[in-house]
């Protein structure tokens, strides 16, 4: 008797299971790439100026050449990953501008030597600079076009969030994009396409239709083979309107070769203890202008020009900083007076032949 019960039980169950998931697959079947714009357009629009804050920790595989080509048949003896320092971050968006703030978290006495990472893009140009303390150690600057950091640093999944149509900022490529349903409990859609001009790199995103298609995971791939991935947890979301909340994301890069087209893990961050803060448009705008000393050395991307940070931030050209060049009819006369020097000599030559005859 007890026996029977289970089996009713059991496939009870079962039949609620099949009918959840057939009913999900319905639903994800009957979706389409204008439904995920349409969300993600609203969701733009509602979060036009937000903040975000956590803290993350890396751990990388040491290389020791382990990690690169090995010869076929010989295992790799990498070594377990190992701790970064934990970083504090801020994350900054207004429309299209960005300011990313990193700072390492240390005991209150070593805070003002510790070193801090910035970057801006303030819909022109994108910024990268490193400081020790007040003194910028390192700056970069790409001059025009879209924002070139998102690569570098762990803000993938606000982009996605709140940011999945700005075409300088992210920007997938929907020309290339496809929708399939994922047969799951939850009825995810699995959506494949690459970033706008970048087709270089491809991405599978698993998104959750009845919270606004919001990213639970993302896989991204390079000629074939994966790259990196990223998994995401977020707080409980009341209707498909609301403004998704992250509480917890990991993002993981993969090394692979020719030789060993297996991916393995070299990089994994984990971020936690997010506070996300929804703001009037213009709030601090100042942030998202890079602010140099005079004097600073600034690098140019693109180009690998140097420059000066010169007053009012403005960039000059590094030769004219560091070593005046002599212009207009002063830099004239000095061409002329060499001139004459070499017609002198040749004088003095042609005369002594002369002589000599």
């Amino acid at each position: 008797m007890w026996q029977l019960r289970q089996m009713r039980v059991r496939t009870i169950a079962t039949l609620l299971g099949a009918t959840i998931t057939c009913i999900s697959c319905t639903f994800a079947d009957d979706l389409s790439l204008d439904d995920i714009r349409a969300a993600w357009i609203n969701r733009e629009a509602a979060a036009m100026s937000v903040s975000l804050k956590w803290s993350s920790r890396s751990t990388r595989t040491p290389l020791h050449g382990t990690l690169m080509a090995l010869p076929k048949g010989k295992k790799s003896t990498q070594s377990s990953l190992q701790p970064g320092p934990e970083m504090q971050v801020q994350l900054s968006l207004q429309e299209s501008r960005l300011h990313w703030l990193q700072k390492i978290i240390q005991p209150p006495s070593q805070q003002p030597s510790a070193e801090t990472r910035e970057y801006i893009y303030d819909e022109i140009d994108s910024w990268f600079i490193v400081r020790k303390g007040a003194t910028a150690t390192t700056s970069v600057v790409n001059r025009g076009g879209r924002f070139w950091m998102w690569k570098t640093i762990d803000i993938r999944l606000p982009l996605l969030l709140y940011r999945p149509l700005n075409q300088k900022l992210f920007g997938l490529d929907w020309s290339q994009a496809t929708l399939e349903p994922l047969r799951s409990e939850e009825g995810y859609v699995l959506l494949k396409t690459a970033l706008h001009n970048y087709a270089a790199e491809t991405f599978e995103m698993e998104l959750d239709p009845q919270r606004g298609f919001i990213p639970i995971s993302v896989r991204q791939y390079g000629a074939g083979r994966l790259n990196a991935e990223l998994e995401c947890k977020y707080a409980p979301i009341l209707d498909a309107t609301s403004l998704p909340l992250p509480v917890h994301w990991t993002w993981r890069v993969f090394f692979s070769s020719d030789e060993n087209p297996s991916p393995r893990l070299l990089e994994e961050t984990r971020v936690e203890n997010i506070r996300v803060e929804f703001a009037p448009l213009n709030v601090n705008a100042n942030i998202f202008v890079a602010k140099l000393s005079e004097g600073t050395v600034v690098q140019e991307r693109n180009t690998d020009d140097i420059f000066i940070m010169g007053t009012n931030q403005k960039l000059l050209p590094y030769r004219r900083v560091v070593r005046p060049t002599v212009g207009g009819w002063a830099e004239r006369w000095a061409w002329l007076l060499m001139a004459l020097a070499l017609l002198v000599v040749v004088a003095f030559v042609c005369v002594r032949r002369r002589s000599h005859r």
